[in-house]
């Protein structure tokens, strides 16, 4: 079968809404696969003059399921996309749904209810799991926790017409408790609703589709207990006050007879838990497919102190989701966002194994750890080493420093990840992998960790990098290293040096805890190598043995510009008077007065005007290598038209500071190859270069041909 476009027509059932104590009245709901934006947000409840609507996101997913009779072997499939109909209904495309001996369809949403290990089970009754533990958002419900099961549909009409009308019907109890009378300045931060230890008020639980309509089964609930939904609001906090405010969750039915009590539990992100107890007047259902309305009023509880204070020194640690790559600490501050320095700790590490000395072979460790500190206000967390503060902020992918303290929330998440939440809002302190960086998120980045520091009392020598390679000029090169509760005097000293690249003793720095060797340049054309040997001069610290790699001396190559350049598709030109830029290499030049055709059939540039005098200049923006001349093709040239042709030295890139005169070519003005000699004092690298050409207003355009620019290095 081809494509099926499964139309999720929410034209259901109307349906009475149940209070605490019933309404008598009743009240309808209608639920429309209507979008009002669909990138914002998942499915939530919207309350529209009483009325409340399910909103759909483009991200939709169901799950048909194809089956023969009272045959256990069906076969499902997910659907591939979800989009709106112009008249408001859902669309889910499936395609190449299993249909081989197949008579009958159903399905089930979202996608995630079902318990895929039972795919090959012999029963016909299939698994629907409802998870107990919920993320809603605020003033909405966990859309994952919602199920709905899509009536079974005769499978041949469906591949006739490739068009299924699914009908729907709510499994799953939708449900409000609106709390009163919490009286707390902070937010909530979770929520627990218990009932009684026979409740199954969610889990899994089979529902048998080859009927017309899905029969809901028995439960199983392998070993977990299933009579509490947790709401877990770590990532979206929800305000609290003495006006109330709605926790959204689903279940499976509960029944609660006059007399029977359930438990709800708060708590909040600064520390405080709020427990108590109801008992039901009357019968009240939870029921499926309704939307059931409770009122709690939590007038009189006393709230227990559940804080747990992280009073103390860190490391603020984290990793990539997938636990690929490895742990990262939060390092130097940039800009608006923290550094993240790396470690040889694999991601996969768990981080309840982690231990601070895992991180004592990075050197400068001490520098980053994190005092936090809790006072009336919240937390602070400053910078052991500097005295700075962390400082939040409320925009994505920036955090700051400060001198003065700010408080922050702290709480930990039900993954056991800490969250530093930016004054108490929904954004806190996260780590961006793809930067990367330690910023400010709020929730869609990888979650951190606070790793208690101890510091160590062994004797610790650790170097940064035990090999570096330099350049065959390199002047010196420096070890930095990190020494820890040492009884002797750190020491250098020269272990092997055959290529005698290393010039007089290395030298230490105990104050700067580096190590300098100054070296001799290599005018050979091979790599030679070195190594010292770096001592603590303690016992039980072994001495390391750091290598230096000089590479071979290599002659630079000249550098040429010729046209097109590098940079052809980005900087066509039809006019004498615009400026543009040329590439060669890792060379930038800026042209300025110089037409080059768009390129149309031109292998050269050429500048004058008859319109009006001019000059074209040729400046390198990128610093050159000591240069001994530069050699410009010149392929034609009226010279009545030309005043002066000549070459000017500057030692800034922005061409202010002039060195020496002008030079004019050695030929003079001609065509040819003209030659710009440059002084011998004047060798010097890291200058820049603007070759000019004076026009007079001429007969015609293009009074000056040129192909190539060539800057001839010195050896």
């Amino acid at each position: 079968m081809g494509i099926i476009a499964a139309a999720s027509a929410m034209s259901l059932v109307s349906c009475q809404k149940q209070e605490f104590q019933p309404n008598p009245e009743g009240t309808t709901i209608t639920v429309n696969a209507t979008v009002e934006d669909p990138i914002v947000t998942k499915t939530y409840v919207e309350e529209l003059e009483n009325a409340y609507a399910i909103n759909w996101s483009e991200s939709e997913s169901m799950l048909a399921i194809a089956f023969n009779g009272n045959d256990a072997n069906f076969a499902s499939k997910e659907s591939d996309a979800f989009t709106l109909s112009e008249d408001g209904t859902g669309v889910f495309t499936i395609t190449s749904l299993p249909t081989a001996d197949k008579t009958t369809v159903a399905g089930i949403y979202p996608s995630s209810a079902f318990v895929s290990d039972y795919e090959n089970s012999e029963s016909t009754k299939i698994p629907i799991e409802l998870p107990a533990s919920q993320k809603p958002e605020n003033n909405s419900y966990d859309p994952n926790a919602y199920i709905m099961v899509a009536r079974s549909t005769d499978l041949a009409s469906i591949q006739e017409s490739e068009v299924w009308n699914a009908y729907y019907y709510r499994a799953s109890a939708l449900n409000r408790f609106r709390i009163k009378n919490l009286i707390n300045e902070g937010n909530i931060f979770s929520a627990t609703i218990t009932f009684s230890s026979a409740t199954n008020a969610a889990g899994r639980r089979f529902f048998d589709l080859t009927t017309e309509n899905p029969t809901p089964g028995e439960f199983y609930r392998e070993g977990t207990t299933l009579n509490e939904i947790q709401l877990d609001y770590s990532d979206h906090l929800l305000a609290t006050g003495t006006d109330g405010y709605d926790l959204w969750f689903t279940s499976w039915a509960v029944d609660l007879p006059t007399g029977e009590s359930f438990t709800l539990s708060i708590t909040t992100d600064n520390g405080y838990k709020y427990t108590k107890t109801f008992t039901a007047k009357q019968n009240v259902v939870l029921e499926e497919n309704h939307l059931n309305l409770l009122t709690l009023d939590m007038t009189g509880v006393v709230p227990e102190t559940t804080v747990t204070d992280y009073s103390g020194e860190y490391l603020i640690v984290s990793k990539n989701k997938n636990n690929t790559g490895k742990w990262v600490y939060m390092g130097d501050f940039n800009s608006s966002y923290y550094s993240a320095g790396n470690s040889q700790i694999d991601a996969s590490k768990d981080f309840n194994t982690l231990s601070p000395r895992d991180f004592d072979n990075i050197s400068g460790i001490e520098n980053y750890i994190w005092i936090v500190s809790r006072t009336d206000d919240g937390y602070t967390l400053c910078n052991k080493s500097t005295g700075i503060y962390f400082k939040g902020d409320d925009r994505a992918n920036t955090a700051y420093q400060s001198d003065s303290p700010e408080f922050h929330t702290l709480s930990l998440s039900s993954e056991g990840d800490m969250r530093i939440f930016y004054n108490s809002t929904n954004r806190y302190l996260m780590y961006n992998s793809g930067s990367p960086r330690f910023a400010c998120y709020t929730g869609t980045q990888n979650p951190i960790y606070l790793l208690k520091w101890v510091e160590s009392t062994e004797p610790v020598l650790i170097v940064s990098e035990t090999s570096k390679a330099v350049d065959a000029d390199a002047a010196e090169v420096v070890f930095e290293y990190t020494a820890r509760n040492l009884t002797g005097a750190v020491t250098a000293t020269v272990a092997s040096d055959e290529s005698q690249i290393i010039s007089g003793s290395p030298v230490v720095d105990a104050a700067a805890s580096t190590v300098t060797v100054t070296l001799n340049p290599n005018t050979e054309e091979v790599e030679k190598t070195a190594t010292i040997t770096i001592s603590a001069n303690t016992v039980g610290v072994e001495d390391q043995t750091l290598t230096i790699i000089q590479q071979a001396y290599a002659p630079l190559a000249d550098i040429v510009l010729t046209f097109p350049d590098e940079n052809k598709d980005n900087n066509k030109c039809s006019a004498y008077n615009k400026s543009w830029t040329a590439i060669s290499g890792s060379h930038e030049f800026n042209i300025k007065n110089f037409n080059n055709n768009n390129w149309n059939n031109w292998t050269y540039i050429r500048c004058g005007s008859r319109n009006y005098a001019s000059i074209g200049t040729i400046s390198n923006v990128t610093s050159m290598p000591k240069i001994a001349s530069i050699a410009v093709t010149v392929d034609k040239i009226t010279t009545a038209y030309v005043n002066s042709i000549f070459l000017s030295i500057y030692s800034d890139e922005g061409l202010v500071t002039q060195i020496g005169s002008n030079i004019e070519p050695n030929e003079g003005i001609t065509s040819g190859t003209l030659t710009f000699n440059i002084p011998t004092e004047y060798q010097v690298s890291n200058q820049y270069y603007t070759l000019s050409f004076d026009c007079k207003e001429a007969s015609s355009n293009g009074i000056i041909q040129i192909s190539q620019v060539k800057y001839i290095v010195t050896e």
